[in-house]
């Protein structure tokens, strides 16, 4: 791809997560086309109006989609059934999430405790199987793959890049809307991150 790249990520997370232009209804109210039907015949496919608009190949396309590809599986699994965080994303138009999910590491750490996703996935796979993990102790479906979920740093604030972070299901759950998250983190992330470290050591 040319030296244009971070460019070209921007507007393909701009149009894509911002706009949500994945339906040609979408795409022909973005390009003033009178219906879907006339957005369909002009650009064929999806792929093809976001070459088209991008002024991208094929294969320029396809890269941008790797690119992106973890961030768009978190979209799918943390923004796009919730109309709260959908705002979120609408407010920012994707960018602003997008940046917030980079500077956070991509979910692979929580911003309390500092637990990885790897650390967490393990002890889900100790105390359930290595077929059925399940990191909680009553084998509750909710939460247990252990993976990140998104607090609200003010629990009566918005969802809103300045007032999130990935956290833990253990702080997550511990935090809640109780405590706040800065005398969370200045009080109890240590000894909450000791304690799952000498848990991950049981088996060892």
């Amino acid at each position: 791809m040319s030296d244009t790249k971070d460019e070209k990520v921007k507007k393909f997370i701009e149009l894509y997560f911002g706009r949500r232009l994945n339906e040609f209804n979408k795409i022909a109210d973005y390009k003033k086309l009178s219906n879907a039907d006339v957005a369909r015949n002009t650009y064929k496919t999806i792929d093809e109006f976001f070459i088209c608009e991008l002024e991208i190949t094929s294969r320029e396309l396809e890269e941008l989609k790797k690119v992106t590809k973890k961030f768009d599986i978190f979209y799918k699994a943390y923004i796009n059934g919730n109309d709260d965080r959908k705002k979120w994303s609408e407010r920012e138009n994707g960018l602003n999430l997008y940046d917030w999910f980079i500077t956070n590491d991509e979910g692979e750490k929580c911003g309390y405790c500092g637990i990885t996703q790897d650390q967490l996935s393990e002890l889900a796979k100790m105390r359930g199987t290595e077929e059925v993990p399940n990191i909680t102790l009553n084998n509750k479906q909710k939460r247990k793959n252990g993976t990140m979920e998104i607090d609200k740093i003010d629990a009566d604030g918005k969802y809103e890049s300045e007032n999130c972070k990935f956290a833990c299901p253990f702080c997550n759950n511990a935090k809640s809307n109780l405590i706040s998250g800065l005398d969370w983190e200045k009080r109890f992330a240590k000894v909450m991150k000791r304690y799952l470290i000498e848990e991950l050591e049981k088996e060892c």
